[in-house]
Parts: C-alpha cells; sequence; structure tokens
C-alpha cells in the first residue's frame, strides 16, 4: 500500500516538473520575441518592414524603411492590409508575390521619437524583411 502512495507521489512530482518546464519554456520565448523587436525597432535599417496592427482589430498594415538618417526615417506604406493572424515572414512574402505594386510611391517620415513611441502603444507589433 504504501509503495503505490509512493509512486503515485513520484508521478505527481515528475508531471509537475513538467509543467514547470514547459510554461517557463513558453514564457522564455514569448520574452526573447519582444525583446528582439525592441531592439530592432531601435535599429531600423533600410528595407525592414514594420508591421503595424491597427487598434482594437485584427488587421494588419506594412511600412517599408527606405532609408534612416539622422533619427528621421523615411518609409512607404502598403497599399494592402491583412485581415487574421498576425503576419510572418511567410504569410507577408506569399501577400507581396500576388500585387504588382504592393507598397505605395509616397514617402512619408516618422522620427525614432515616434517610432518608439508606436511601438510602446503596440502598435508596431513585428519587423520583417522586405523579399523582392
Amino acid at each position: 500500500m504504501q509503495n503505490s502512495q509512493s509512486n503515485s507521489a513520484k508521478y505527481l512530482y515528475i508531471v509537475i516538473c513538467i509543467l514547470v518546464l514547459i510554461i517557463g519554456y513558453f514564457i522564455y520565448t514569448a520574452n526573447i520575441k519582444s525583446e528582439t523587436v525592441e531592439e530592432r525597432v531601435k535599429t531600423l535599417q533600410m528595407d525592414d518592414i514594420l508591421v503595424f496592427q491597427v487598434r482594437n482589430t485584427d488587421e494588419y498594415a506594412f511600412s517599408r524603411i527606405l532609408s534612416n538618417a539622422n533619427d528621421t526615417i523615411y518609409m512607404n506604406h502598403a497599399n494592402f492590409t491583412i485581415i487574421g493572424e498576425q503576419p510572418t515572414q511567410a504569410s507577408y512574402e506569399t501577400e507581396f508575390a500576388k500585387e504588382t505594386e504592393f507598397f505605395s510611391k509616397n514617402m512619408y517620415y516618422f522620427t525614432q521619437k515616434q517610432i518608439d513611441s508606436l511601438y510602446v502603444k503596440g502598435e508596431i507589433v513585428n519587423i520583417l524583411k522586405y523579399k523582392e
């Protein structure tokens, strides 16, 4: 009788340890992605693609970085948005391939401070790489 209770306690302990490890892994990977986006927002490069989430929706818009000079970031916005899940590099490339003029010809500019503010507000959710 005591042996079966001992085995049950061992299995319960093992299951709890596995659950703690799984939860820790998900927290760790979520933090890594957030840090990566946060770091990249501060060091934007030509051909980075900013992914914006339209407030209170599941709609996402894109902007391509054209240049980054003297605290001013020049970009052009996409002519299209994606509705649904947050775009990944692969889903962006799929949508980009379907359209002949994915990005507008108009150029816009933001200061780095404005970009940082948009990230803090949760409007910039990811940074992808431009592919032709």
